[in-house]
């Protein structure tokens, strides 16, 4: 019955439709950060809402405010001149110091329907630390000819890092600088593109291309930044019977979300 957790949210989504509350849209990445910088959590929401009140917390209550006004706002005086709020429910926090590394939570209220909750982890770095490698997510998964993306992002202060991924062994290196004198390994010509920000993408993907693959950043000042990925590769039938489920499932859940509403 563990495929029965992809249907839950399509059954939600038909049976409770806009009534179901706020729906929060977060980032696709947590944010990172040097000291002293600024960052944007950056989120959205959707749902029949008008004028909803929204509400950051870390610890305790950052700032909370109207969406439709930005100016009547209350902001908890440890933050005084650091935070900006935005009427989608994003929020600007300055000059960040390690002590604000942590999980941030923004609840979006309508009075009338369900909550709208997110979260998002933001890890501030000191200058001199090492290369931090922050991977979009630690999972790909794939379909047999189609390309995919391993996406890192990363804090440093050399602008200029040499930048290593190696699957059973080097797949190509290059500077973030100079993308275009890379140095690909001959199984993989015509088969990558190499991106500044350390990002690889693996094109025409098949089953043997399934593993682990590492990525190194070196700028020679500093310790090595390290992360790794793990792609997963299917048949398009194999994905299929993967991630869907039966008819009679989804009647399961179906009629079991239907009491739970009732």
């Amino acid at each position: 019955m563990e495929h029965t957790w992809f249907v839950i949210p399509l059954v939600w989504a038909t049976l409770a439709g806009p009534v179901a509350g706020v729906v929060v849209i977060q980032p696709p990445f947590n944010p990172i950060q040097t000291v002293n910088r600024d960052v944007l959590f950056n989120v959205s929401y959707s749902g029949n809402v008008t004028d909803p009140q929204i509400t950051w917390t870390f610890k305790n209550n950052i700032a909370q405010w109207k969406s439709g006004n930005l100016s009547n706002n209350v902001i908890h005086k440890a933050y005084k001149g650091r935070v900006e709020p935005y009427s989608n429910g994003s929020l600007l926090l300055r000059n960040v110091l390690q002590s604000d590394t942590g999980s941030y939570t923004v609840r979006i209220l309508d009075f009338v329907s369900t909550d709208g909750v997110a979260a998002v982890r933001l890890d501030v770095y000191g200058i001199k630390e090492a290369i931090n490698v922050i991977p979009a997510t630690s999972n790909v998964t794939g379909v047999v000819g189609s390309d995919v993306l391993f996406s890192i992002n990363y804090v440093e202060n050399d602008d200029d890092p040499q930048i290593t991924w190696t699957f059973t062994s080097r797949i190509a290196q290059w500077k973030s600088s100079n993308t275009s004198a890379g140095t690909i390994h001959n199984s993989y010509h015509n088969r990558v593109a190499l991106h500044s920000n350390g990002s690889l993408l693996l094109k025409n993907i098949a089953l043997s291309d399934s593993g682990s693959y590492g990525v190194v950043l070196v700028d020679n000042k500093q310790p090595d930044g390290r992360a790794s990925v793990k792609l997963d590769v299917y048949e398009a039938n194999s994905l299929a019977s993967h991630c869907l489920v039966s008819k009679s499932e989804a009647v399961i859940v179906a009629v079991g979300l239907l009491l739970l509403l009732s």
